[in-house]
């Protein structure tokens, strides 16, 4: 429902206005005879919008807009004016009055085209308050994001640089407009970027994300992953936005992951053992490299004839019954047996842990070689 304030000295002209603008259902009508009243009335009620005619006796329509505006802020305000009044029109439009309409003529007519500009004013209203709240909301997310993001030209320029660039790398937003991005990519860097910058231009590009190191205010760097979407199409950019993460933590944590796997692994060859696994139907078998480097494989796959081959053939009836008895019965798997390695043909003695996982139909297997035996 549509609340409409509606000031009038003219006791006739506000009962026929409240009577034709409440007919369609969605507009209700307060009706006020004074500017004086009509202030105190907005003290006490909130309006959609305020209807006023111009000539009324101790505060006219303007002086009443003045005053609404100056109180009330931005509330639509529809001034009345007798014709020939060009000039209050005027006043009107820079006091800040929304829309004015001409009394006289057909009532009907009349209040008909008043009605419409009440329902006009009250979507552009609202779809006002709708853009300006979600521009909050957008430079709300913006500003606290976690991540940078600038729109480049084309030449890969900067047109725009959100305010966390300040907080990742020390550099004032405002300043970095008509900078080039590939200025602050480390040399090393600078070719994988611009490939990636390039294709995202490219119809049907999958944009994949580019890892780089990138300049901060104090010339040190820092590693982050950039994702460029072209915005081609936005004739105000015609360039890519490009939005862009701090990883540090995340390649601290690979290098710190890496570094322990290296040493697993070492533990592994030093100790001479390992694990492989197989799923059910691949036909192929995956080591470890500690595994690998037991069997003497020459990769980390393995085809499971060649795998099962490196068995000595009296050890290889044994291992398919324990092996079937495993996946098909759950029995137990602990067996020890012979092989000869792939690369140098050694006979060595190997003995074998497994569990198989029904689920995912994989069979783990951890292996270590029987010192002292051959």
């Amino acid at each position: 429902m549509i609340q409409v304030l509606y000031v009038d000295d003219e006791p006739g002209l506000l009962e026929i206005g409240k009577l034709f603008l409440e007919r369609t259902k969605d507009i209700k009508v307060e009706t006020i005879n004074s500017a004086t009243q009509g202030l105190d009335q907005l003290d006490l009620m909130n309006y959609d919008v305020i209807v006023s005619d111009f000539q009324m006796p101790h505060m006219d329509g303007i002086e009443f807009l003045k005053k609404v505006r100056a109180a009330k802020g931005d509330i639509p305000f529809i001034l009345f004016t007798g014709r020939g009044r060009e000039e209050v029109v005027i006043e009107a439009i820079n006091s800040g009055a929304n829309f004015y309409l001409q009394k006289g003529g057909e009532p009907k007519a009349q209040f008909a085209e008043l009605a419409h500009k009440i329902r006009q004013l009250v979507r552009r209203t609202s779809v006002e308050g709708m853009l300006q709240q979600n521009e909050t909301w957008f430079q709300a997310i913006i500003r606290h994001s976690d991540e940078i993001i600038t729109l480049l030209n084309k030449d890969g320029v900067i047109i725009y640089a959100s305010p966390p660039i300040q907080r990742m790398l020390g550099y004032k937003a405002m300043s970095m407009t008509g900078k080039k991005q590939m200025d602050l990519v480390h040399p090393d860097d600078v070719t994988a970027v611009i490939n990636e910058f390039s294709r995202a231009f490219e119809k049907d590009h999958l944009r994949t994300p580019v890892r780089y190191r990138i300049m901060k205010s104090d010339n040190s760097y820092m590693q982050v992953e950039s994702v460029i979407t072209s915005l081609l199409d936005v004739p105000e950019i015609q360039g890519a936005m490009m939005t862009t993460r701090d990883i540090t933590v995340w390649k601290e944590a690979e290098h710190a992951m890496q570094t322990d796997l290296a040493r697993y692994h070492r533990a592994e060859c030093l100790v001479r053992s390992g694990y492989w696994e197989q799923k059910t139907g691949t036909g192929t078998v995956t080591l470890s490299e500690g595994a690998k480097a037991l069997f003497g494989l020459p990769a980390v796959e393995c085809p499971v004839p060649d795998f099962e081959g490196l068995t000595l053939p009296e050890h290889r009836e044994q291992l398919e019954q324990a092996k079937q008895a495993l996946i098909s019965e759950g029995l137990p798997y602990r067996l020890e047996y012979k092989i000869r390695r792939k690369d140098d043909g050694t006979v060595i003695t190997v003995h074998s842990v497994a569990e198989y996982d029904p689920e995912s139909q994989v069979m783990f297997c951890a292996v270590h070689e029987v010192a002292g035996v051959s």
